[in-house]
């Protein structure tokens, strides 16, 4: 299963960066051709204003994966550094980050991004990267305080601050460098997440300018159709269904393959 997840990511990061080659129209090109069915010319139809879909799913692709890929990054960054910290240093620190941590995921993703959204503004992208980045902070730093607990108190770390080594040392060249698998599984379980955030915030119209198509807009923009052309909606809606299928199943490979007691039984298989 997890091949068949690795597949289909790959085909949507191919169709993402080969998209000026893959589509046969410009995302934003207009025609007479307006809320036509799937054909030849138009291999998904067409919207209300003549533009093919096809090509609007293929440029949505890269606006997802750009904004998921750039939010994850913003996420991980701040969530594990936050998390290593309480975990080594415990005492009020961890207690303060703790409890803070616990505060924000009281509240759903999506409320916490509308927070930030709030404060930020909604102009252009990176108020969206921000918003959706803050939203997982807590989430990989509850992950990175609970492995850094018991790596703290290991002898090759009594042994690097004996031979005086510093916190930040011991932290950058022993606890992270233990971190790197747990981490790298959070990052392809959470990335689906990320995808459903943005696109659910693109569909209330938050985030890219109109002008660049993203899987949620053009589900919203579909929506006054539903009854008489249903393929503007369900086009990205697949794509959204097919990419987070995806990530799901690579990142429970990914967890059974760096976890030692699967990876010892997958190896005798």
């Amino acid at each position: 299963m997890a091949v068949v997840g690795l597949l289909m990511v790959g085909v949507v990061v191919v169709g993402a960066a080969f998209a000026p080659l893959l589509s046969p129209y410009r995302p934003s090109a207009m025609s007479r051709d307006r809320l036509q069915p799937p054909s030849a010319k138009h291999i998904l139809g067409t919207d209300s204003y003549g533009r093919d879909v096809f090509s609007r799913v293929l440029y949505g692709a890269r606006e997802s994966l750009i904004l998921g890929a750039l939010a994850l990054l913003i996420g991980a960054t701040i969530g594990a550094t936050l998390g290593i910290v309480a975990g080594y240093f415990g005492g009020p620190i961890d207690i303060v980050l703790s409890r803070l941590m616990d505060m924000m995921l009281s509240f759903p993703s999506i409320m916490v991004a509308l927070f930030v959204l709030a404060v930020f503004g909604t102009a252009g992208r990176m108020p969206l990267v921000i918003a959706i980045g803050l939203s997982l902070v807590p989430r990989f730093a509850r992950v990175a305080r609970g492995a850094t607990l018991p790596i703290r108190s290991q002898d090759y770390i009594v042994a690097a601050r004996s031979l005086g080594a510093g916190d930040w040392a011991i932290i950058v060249r022993h606890v992270l460098r233990n971190l790197v698998g747990p981490l790298t599984v959070l990052c392809s379980i959470y990335l689906p997440t990320v995808i459903l955030i943005e696109a659910s915030l693109s569909f209330l119209g938050i985030g890219p300018p109109p002008n660049l198509p993203t899987w949620g807009r053009i589900i919203a923009d579909g929506r006054p159709y539903l009854r008489n052309a249903v393929w503007i909606s369900v086009a990205p809606g697949i794509a959204i269904m097919l990419t987070v299928m995806g990530f799901n199943l690579v990142g429970d490979g990914l967890r059974d393959l760096l976890d030692p007691k699967t990876s010892k039984s997958i190896r005798r298989t």
